[in-house]
Protein backbone atom coordinates (compact mmCIF):
# COMPACT_ATOMS: atom_id res chain seq x y z
CA UNK A 1 0.00 0.00 0.00
CA UNK A 2 1.00 3.35 -0.36
CA UNK A 3 2.43 4.34 2.88
CA UNK A 4 0.37 7.16 4.53
CA UNK A 5 2.07 7.12 7.92
CA UNK A 6 -0.85 5.81 10.59
CA UNK A 7 -3.68 5.86 8.32
CA UNK A 8 -2.01 3.10 6.75
CA UNK A 9 -0.58 1.25 9.28
CA UNK A 10 -3.94 1.32 11.63
CA UNK A 11 -5.49 -0.79 7.96
CA UNK A 12 -2.91 -3.68 8.28
CA UNK A 13 -3.46 -3.39 12.20
CA UNK A 14 -6.93 -4.42 11.17
CA UNK A 15 -5.83 -7.07 8.98
CA UNK A 16 -3.61 -8.85 11.05
CA UNK A 17 -5.63 -8.52 14.35
CA UNK A 18 -8.95 -9.93 12.18
CA UNK A 19 -6.45 -12.53 10.78
CA UNK A 20 -5.57 -14.07 14.65
CA UNK A 21 -8.98 -13.79 15.80
CA UNK A 22 -9.84 -16.20 13.54
CA UNK A 23 -7.01 -18.93 14.03
CA UNK A 24 -8.04 -21.38 17.19
CA UNK A 25 -4.20 -22.52 17.64
CA UNK A 26 -3.06 -25.36 20.23
CA UNK A 27 -2.63 -24.21 23.18
CA UNK A 28 1.44 -23.39 23.72
CA UNK A 29 1.55 -21.64 20.44
CA UNK A 30 4.26 -18.82 20.91
CA UNK A 31 4.33 -15.34 18.63
CA UNK A 32 8.19 -14.52 18.37
CA UNK A 33 8.21 -11.12 17.35
CA UNK A 34 11.30 -9.86 15.14
CA UNK A 35 11.77 -6.01 14.93
CA UNK A 36 14.48 -3.55 12.93
CA UNK A 37 14.25 0.33 13.61
CA UNK A 38 17.08 2.82 12.79
CA UNK A 39 17.94 4.43 16.15
CA UNK A 40 18.90 8.35 15.79
CA UNK A 41 22.25 7.75 16.61
CA UNK A 42 22.54 5.88 13.08
CA UNK A 43 22.55 1.99 14.75
CA UNK A 44 20.31 -0.85 13.69
CA UNK A 45 18.32 -1.68 16.88
CA UNK A 46 16.96 -4.75 16.49
CA UNK A 47 14.81 -7.03 18.91
CA UNK A 48 13.40 -10.70 19.41
CA UNK A 49 10.54 -11.22 21.67
CA UNK A 50 8.54 -13.73 22.48
CA UNK A 51 5.03 -13.83 23.73
CA UNK A 52 2.36 -16.29 24.04
CA UNK A 53 -0.13 -16.23 20.78
CA UNK A 54 -3.15 -15.58 23.13
CA UNK A 55 -1.20 -12.64 24.95
CA UNK A 56 -0.37 -10.77 21.59
CA UNK A 57 -2.74 -7.90 20.84
CA UNK A 58 -3.23 -7.13 24.80
CA UNK A 59 0.66 -6.78 25.31
CA UNK A 60 2.15 -2.86 25.94
CA UNK A 61 3.61 -3.60 22.71
CA UNK A 62 1.23 -4.31 20.36
CA UNK A 63 0.19 -1.00 20.00
CA UNK A 64 3.55 0.58 19.03
CA UNK A 65 4.62 -2.13 16.28
CA UNK A 66 1.95 -0.31 14.36
CA UNK A 67 2.39 3.95 15.25
CA UNK A 68 4.31 5.51 12.54
CA UNK A 69 6.20 7.47 15.71
CA UNK A 70 7.88 3.72 17.03
CA UNK A 71 9.88 3.65 13.98
CA UNK A 72 9.90 0.27 13.39
CA UNK A 73 10.56 -0.65 9.44
CA UNK A 74 10.38 -3.88 10.16
CA UNK A 75 8.14 -6.47 12.50
CA UNK A 76 8.07 -9.69 11.30
CA UNK A 77 6.07 -12.21 13.65
CA UNK A 78 6.34 -16.17 13.80
CA UNK A 79 3.54 -18.19 14.86
CA UNK A 80 5.89 -21.48 16.55
CA UNK A 81 4.49 -24.83 17.82
CA UNK A 82 5.71 -26.02 21.45
CA UNK A 83 7.61 -28.78 19.98
CA UNK A 84 9.13 -27.39 16.67
CA UNK A 85 12.04 -24.56 16.34
CA UNK A 86 10.45 -23.00 13.17
CA UNK A 87 7.32 -20.92 12.79
CA UNK A 88 4.55 -22.87 10.39
CA UNK A 89 2.81 -19.31 10.47
CA UNK A 90 2.84 -15.40 10.53
CA UNK A 91 2.95 -11.65 9.26
CA UNK A 92 5.31 -9.39 8.12
CA UNK A 93 4.60 -5.83 8.17
CA UNK A 94 7.60 -3.86 6.64
CA UNK A 95 7.36 0.03 5.89
CA UNK A 96 10.45 2.08 3.59
CA UNK A 97 14.33 2.29 3.54
CA UNK A 98 15.45 5.80 4.17
CA UNK A 99 18.82 6.72 3.19
CA UNK A 100 19.50 10.71 3.81
CA UNK A 101 16.16 11.46 5.38
CA UNK A 102 14.77 10.27 1.99
CA UNK A 103 12.79 7.37 1.21
CA UNK A 104 14.59 4.86 -1.39
CA UNK A 105 11.74 3.40 -2.70
CA UNK A 106 8.50 5.08 -3.13
CA UNK A 107 6.85 4.83 0.24
CA UNK A 108 4.80 1.94 0.82
CA UNK A 109 3.64 -0.64 3.82
CA UNK A 110 4.52 -4.42 2.47
CA UNK A 111 1.59 -6.27 4.30
CA UNK A 112 1.88 -10.00 3.98
CA UNK A 113 -0.03 -13.01 5.80
CA UNK A 114 1.41 -16.87 5.31
CA UNK A 115 1.41 -20.16 6.31
CA UNK A 116 2.42 -23.71 5.77
CA UNK A 117 0.10 -25.70 3.77
CA UNK A 118 -0.23 -28.62 5.51
CA UNK A 119 -2.62 -30.39 7.63
CA UNK A 120 -0.75 -30.59 10.56
CA UNK A 121 -0.37 -26.74 10.44
CA UNK A 122 -3.96 -26.46 9.78
CA UNK A 123 -4.79 -28.38 12.72
CA UNK A 124 -2.38 -26.50 14.76
CA UNK A 125 -3.81 -23.20 13.89
CA UNK A 126 -7.47 -23.68 13.46
CA UNK A 127 -7.73 -22.22 10.76
CA UNK A 128 -7.06 -22.85 6.56
CA UNK A 129 -5.67 -21.09 3.74
CA UNK A 130 -9.33 -20.67 2.06
CA UNK A 131 -10.19 -18.88 5.14
CA UNK A 132 -7.29 -17.00 5.32
CA UNK A 133 -7.65 -15.75 1.21
CA UNK A 134 -11.17 -14.72 1.79
CA UNK A 135 -10.10 -12.67 4.94
CA UNK A 136 -6.90 -11.22 2.77
CA UNK A 137 -9.44 -10.09 -0.29
CA UNK A 138 -12.27 -8.93 1.87
CA UNK A 139 -9.50 -6.74 3.35
CA UNK A 140 -8.16 -5.55 0.25
CA UNK A 141 -11.57 -4.62 -1.41
CA UNK A 142 -11.49 -1.87 1.66
CA UNK A 143 -8.14 -0.34 0.45
CA UNK A 144 -5.91 0.66 -2.86
CA UNK A 145 -2.98 -1.30 -2.90
CA UNK A 146 -0.18 -0.65 -5.83
CA UNK A 147 0.01 -4.46 -6.23
CA UNK A 148 -0.84 -7.60 -4.41
CA UNK A 149 -0.90 -10.86 -5.18
CA UNK A 150 -2.57 -14.79 -3.38
CA UNK A 151 -0.09 -17.59 -4.04
CA UNK A 152 1.19 -20.85 -2.85
CA UNK A 153 5.23 -20.81 -2.87
CA UNK A 154 8.59 -21.80 -0.97
CA UNK A 155 8.68 -18.85 0.10
CA UNK A 156 7.98 -16.84 3.11
CA UNK A 157 7.20 -13.22 2.64
CA UNK A 158 10.30 -10.60 4.06
CA UNK A 159 10.38 -7.38 1.87
CA UNK A 160 13.37 -4.50 2.09
CA UNK A 161 15.22 -4.51 5.28
CA UNK A 162 17.63 -2.09 6.87
CA UNK A 163 19.99 -5.53 6.45
CA UNK A 164 18.91 -6.14 2.55
CA UNK A 165 17.33 -5.45 -0.32
CA UNK A 166 14.90 -8.20 -0.73
CA UNK A 167 13.52 -9.77 -3.98
CA UNK A 168 11.12 -11.60 -4.49
CA UNK A 169 10.93 -15.50 -5.61
CA UNK A 170 10.08 -14.07 -8.87
CA UNK A 171 12.17 -11.13 -9.31
CA UNK A 172 14.83 -13.85 -8.46
CA UNK A 173 14.11 -15.88 -10.75
CA UNK A 174 15.16 -12.74 -13.40
CA UNK A 175 18.69 -11.90 -14.32
CA UNK A 176 17.68 -8.19 -13.81
CA UNK A 177 19.96 -6.37 -11.46
CA UNK A 178 16.89 -4.59 -9.59
CA UNK A 179 18.74 -2.69 -7.27
CA UNK A 180 21.09 -1.62 -9.89
CA UNK A 181 18.91 -1.01 -13.01
CA UNK A 182 17.19 1.52 -10.73
CA UNK A 183 19.95 3.84 -9.18
CA UNK A 184 19.89 6.29 -12.00
CA UNK A 185 16.32 7.47 -10.91
CA UNK A 186 17.34 7.47 -7.29
CA UNK A 187 20.59 9.61 -8.45
CA UNK A 188 18.44 12.01 -10.40
CA UNK A 189 16.27 12.76 -7.43
CA UNK A 190 13.36 10.68 -7.89
CA UNK A 191 12.64 7.70 -6.22
CA UNK A 192 12.44 3.98 -7.13
CA UNK A 193 8.69 3.12 -7.46
CA UNK A 194 6.74 0.39 -7.12
CA UNK A 195 4.58 2.07 -9.70
CA UNK A 196 6.56 0.60 -12.58
CA UNK A 197 7.13 -3.08 -11.84
CA UNK A 198 5.31 -6.17 -10.55
CA UNK A 199 6.59 -7.99 -7.97
CA UNK A 200 5.18 -11.57 -8.83
CA UNK A 201 3.26 -13.00 -10.89
CA UNK A 202 0.63 -15.55 -9.87
CA UNK A 203 -2.76 -17.35 -10.51
CA UNK A 204 -5.00 -13.91 -8.54
CA UNK A 205 -3.47 -10.37 -8.16
CA UNK A 206 -4.28 -7.05 -8.37
CA UNK A 207 -2.74 -3.73 -9.76
CA UNK A 208 -3.59 -0.47 -9.02
CA UNK A 209 -4.28 2.26 -12.10
CA UNK A 210 -1.08 2.91 -12.90
CA UNK A 211 0.33 -0.62 -13.77
CA UNK A 212 -2.72 -1.17 -15.45
CA UNK A 213 -1.96 2.10 -18.39
CA UNK A 214 0.96 0.05 -18.80
CA UNK A 215 -0.71 -3.35 -20.30
CA UNK A 216 -3.14 -4.19 -22.73
CA UNK A 217 -6.14 -4.68 -21.27
CA UNK A 218 -7.90 -6.79 -23.83
CA UNK A 219 -5.27 -8.71 -24.11
CA UNK A 220 -5.15 -9.52 -20.52
CA UNK A 221 -8.86 -10.11 -20.71
CA UNK A 222 -8.31 -13.01 -22.91
CA UNK A 223 -6.61 -15.31 -20.65
CA UNK A 224 -8.17 -13.63 -17.27
CA UNK A 225 -11.22 -12.41 -15.80
CA UNK A 226 -10.91 -8.56 -14.92
CA UNK A 227 -13.22 -6.87 -12.34
CA UNK A 228 -12.62 -3.50 -10.48
CA UNK A 229 -11.93 -3.14 -7.20
CA UNK A 230 -12.13 0.76 -6.25
CA UNK A 231 -8.56 1.80 -7.69
CA UNK A 232 -7.22 -1.67 -8.05
CA UNK A 233 -7.97 -4.34 -10.72
CA UNK A 234 -8.68 -7.96 -9.72
CA UNK A 235 -7.21 -10.39 -12.37
CA UNK A 236 -8.13 -14.07 -11.84
CA UNK A 237 -6.38 -16.50 -14.27
CA UNK A 238 -9.03 -18.67 -16.19
CA UNK A 239 -9.25 -21.81 -15.97
CA UNK A 240 -7.46 -23.72 -18.39
CA UNK A 241 -5.06 -20.95 -18.95
CA UNK A 242 -1.24 -21.45 -18.06
CA UNK A 243 0.81 -18.94 -15.75
CA UNK A 244 3.26 -18.20 -19.17
CA UNK A 245 -0.13 -16.60 -20.73
CA UNK A 246 -0.69 -14.46 -18.32
CA UNK A 247 3.36 -13.13 -17.96
CA UNK A 248 2.99 -12.84 -21.96
CA UNK A 249 0.18 -10.71 -21.06
CA UNK A 250 1.63 -8.76 -18.24
CA UNK A 251 5.08 -8.28 -19.73
CA UNK A 252 5.55 -4.60 -20.08
CA UNK A 253 6.00 -4.88 -16.51
CA UNK A 254 8.59 -7.60 -16.20
CA UNK A 255 11.49 -8.55 -16.35
CA UNK A 256 12.93 -11.31 -19.13
CA UNK A 257 11.89 -14.17 -16.84
CA UNK A 258 11.87 -16.93 -19.73
CA UNK A 259 15.41 -15.51 -21.30
CA UNK A 260 16.58 -15.27 -17.31
CA UNK A 261 16.00 -19.35 -17.39
CA UNK A 262 17.39 -19.95 -20.89
CA UNK A 263 20.28 -18.37 -19.48
CA UNK A 264 20.37 -20.24 -16.40
CA UNK A 265 19.74 -23.84 -17.70
CA UNK A 266 22.76 -23.14 -20.71
CA UNK A 267 25.34 -22.16 -17.68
Amino acid sequence: MPDDGDTSRDRARELIEAWLRRLRPEPGTTAVVHTQRMSPSKNLAKATRPVPLEALTTDKLWPKLFAEASGYQSVLIGLHRADTPHPHAGVALQGPIQLFRRAVFEPTLNCALWMLDHQTVHRALGASPEATIDLFETWLASVDPLQAWVTRAAWIPQFDSWEDFAQTLYEGAATVDWFRSMTDDFAAGGRISMARRLRFVAPKLWLDESLMREVDRAALEEVAALRQRRRATEIELFPGRSLAELETALAPLLPDIRQAWITRRSC
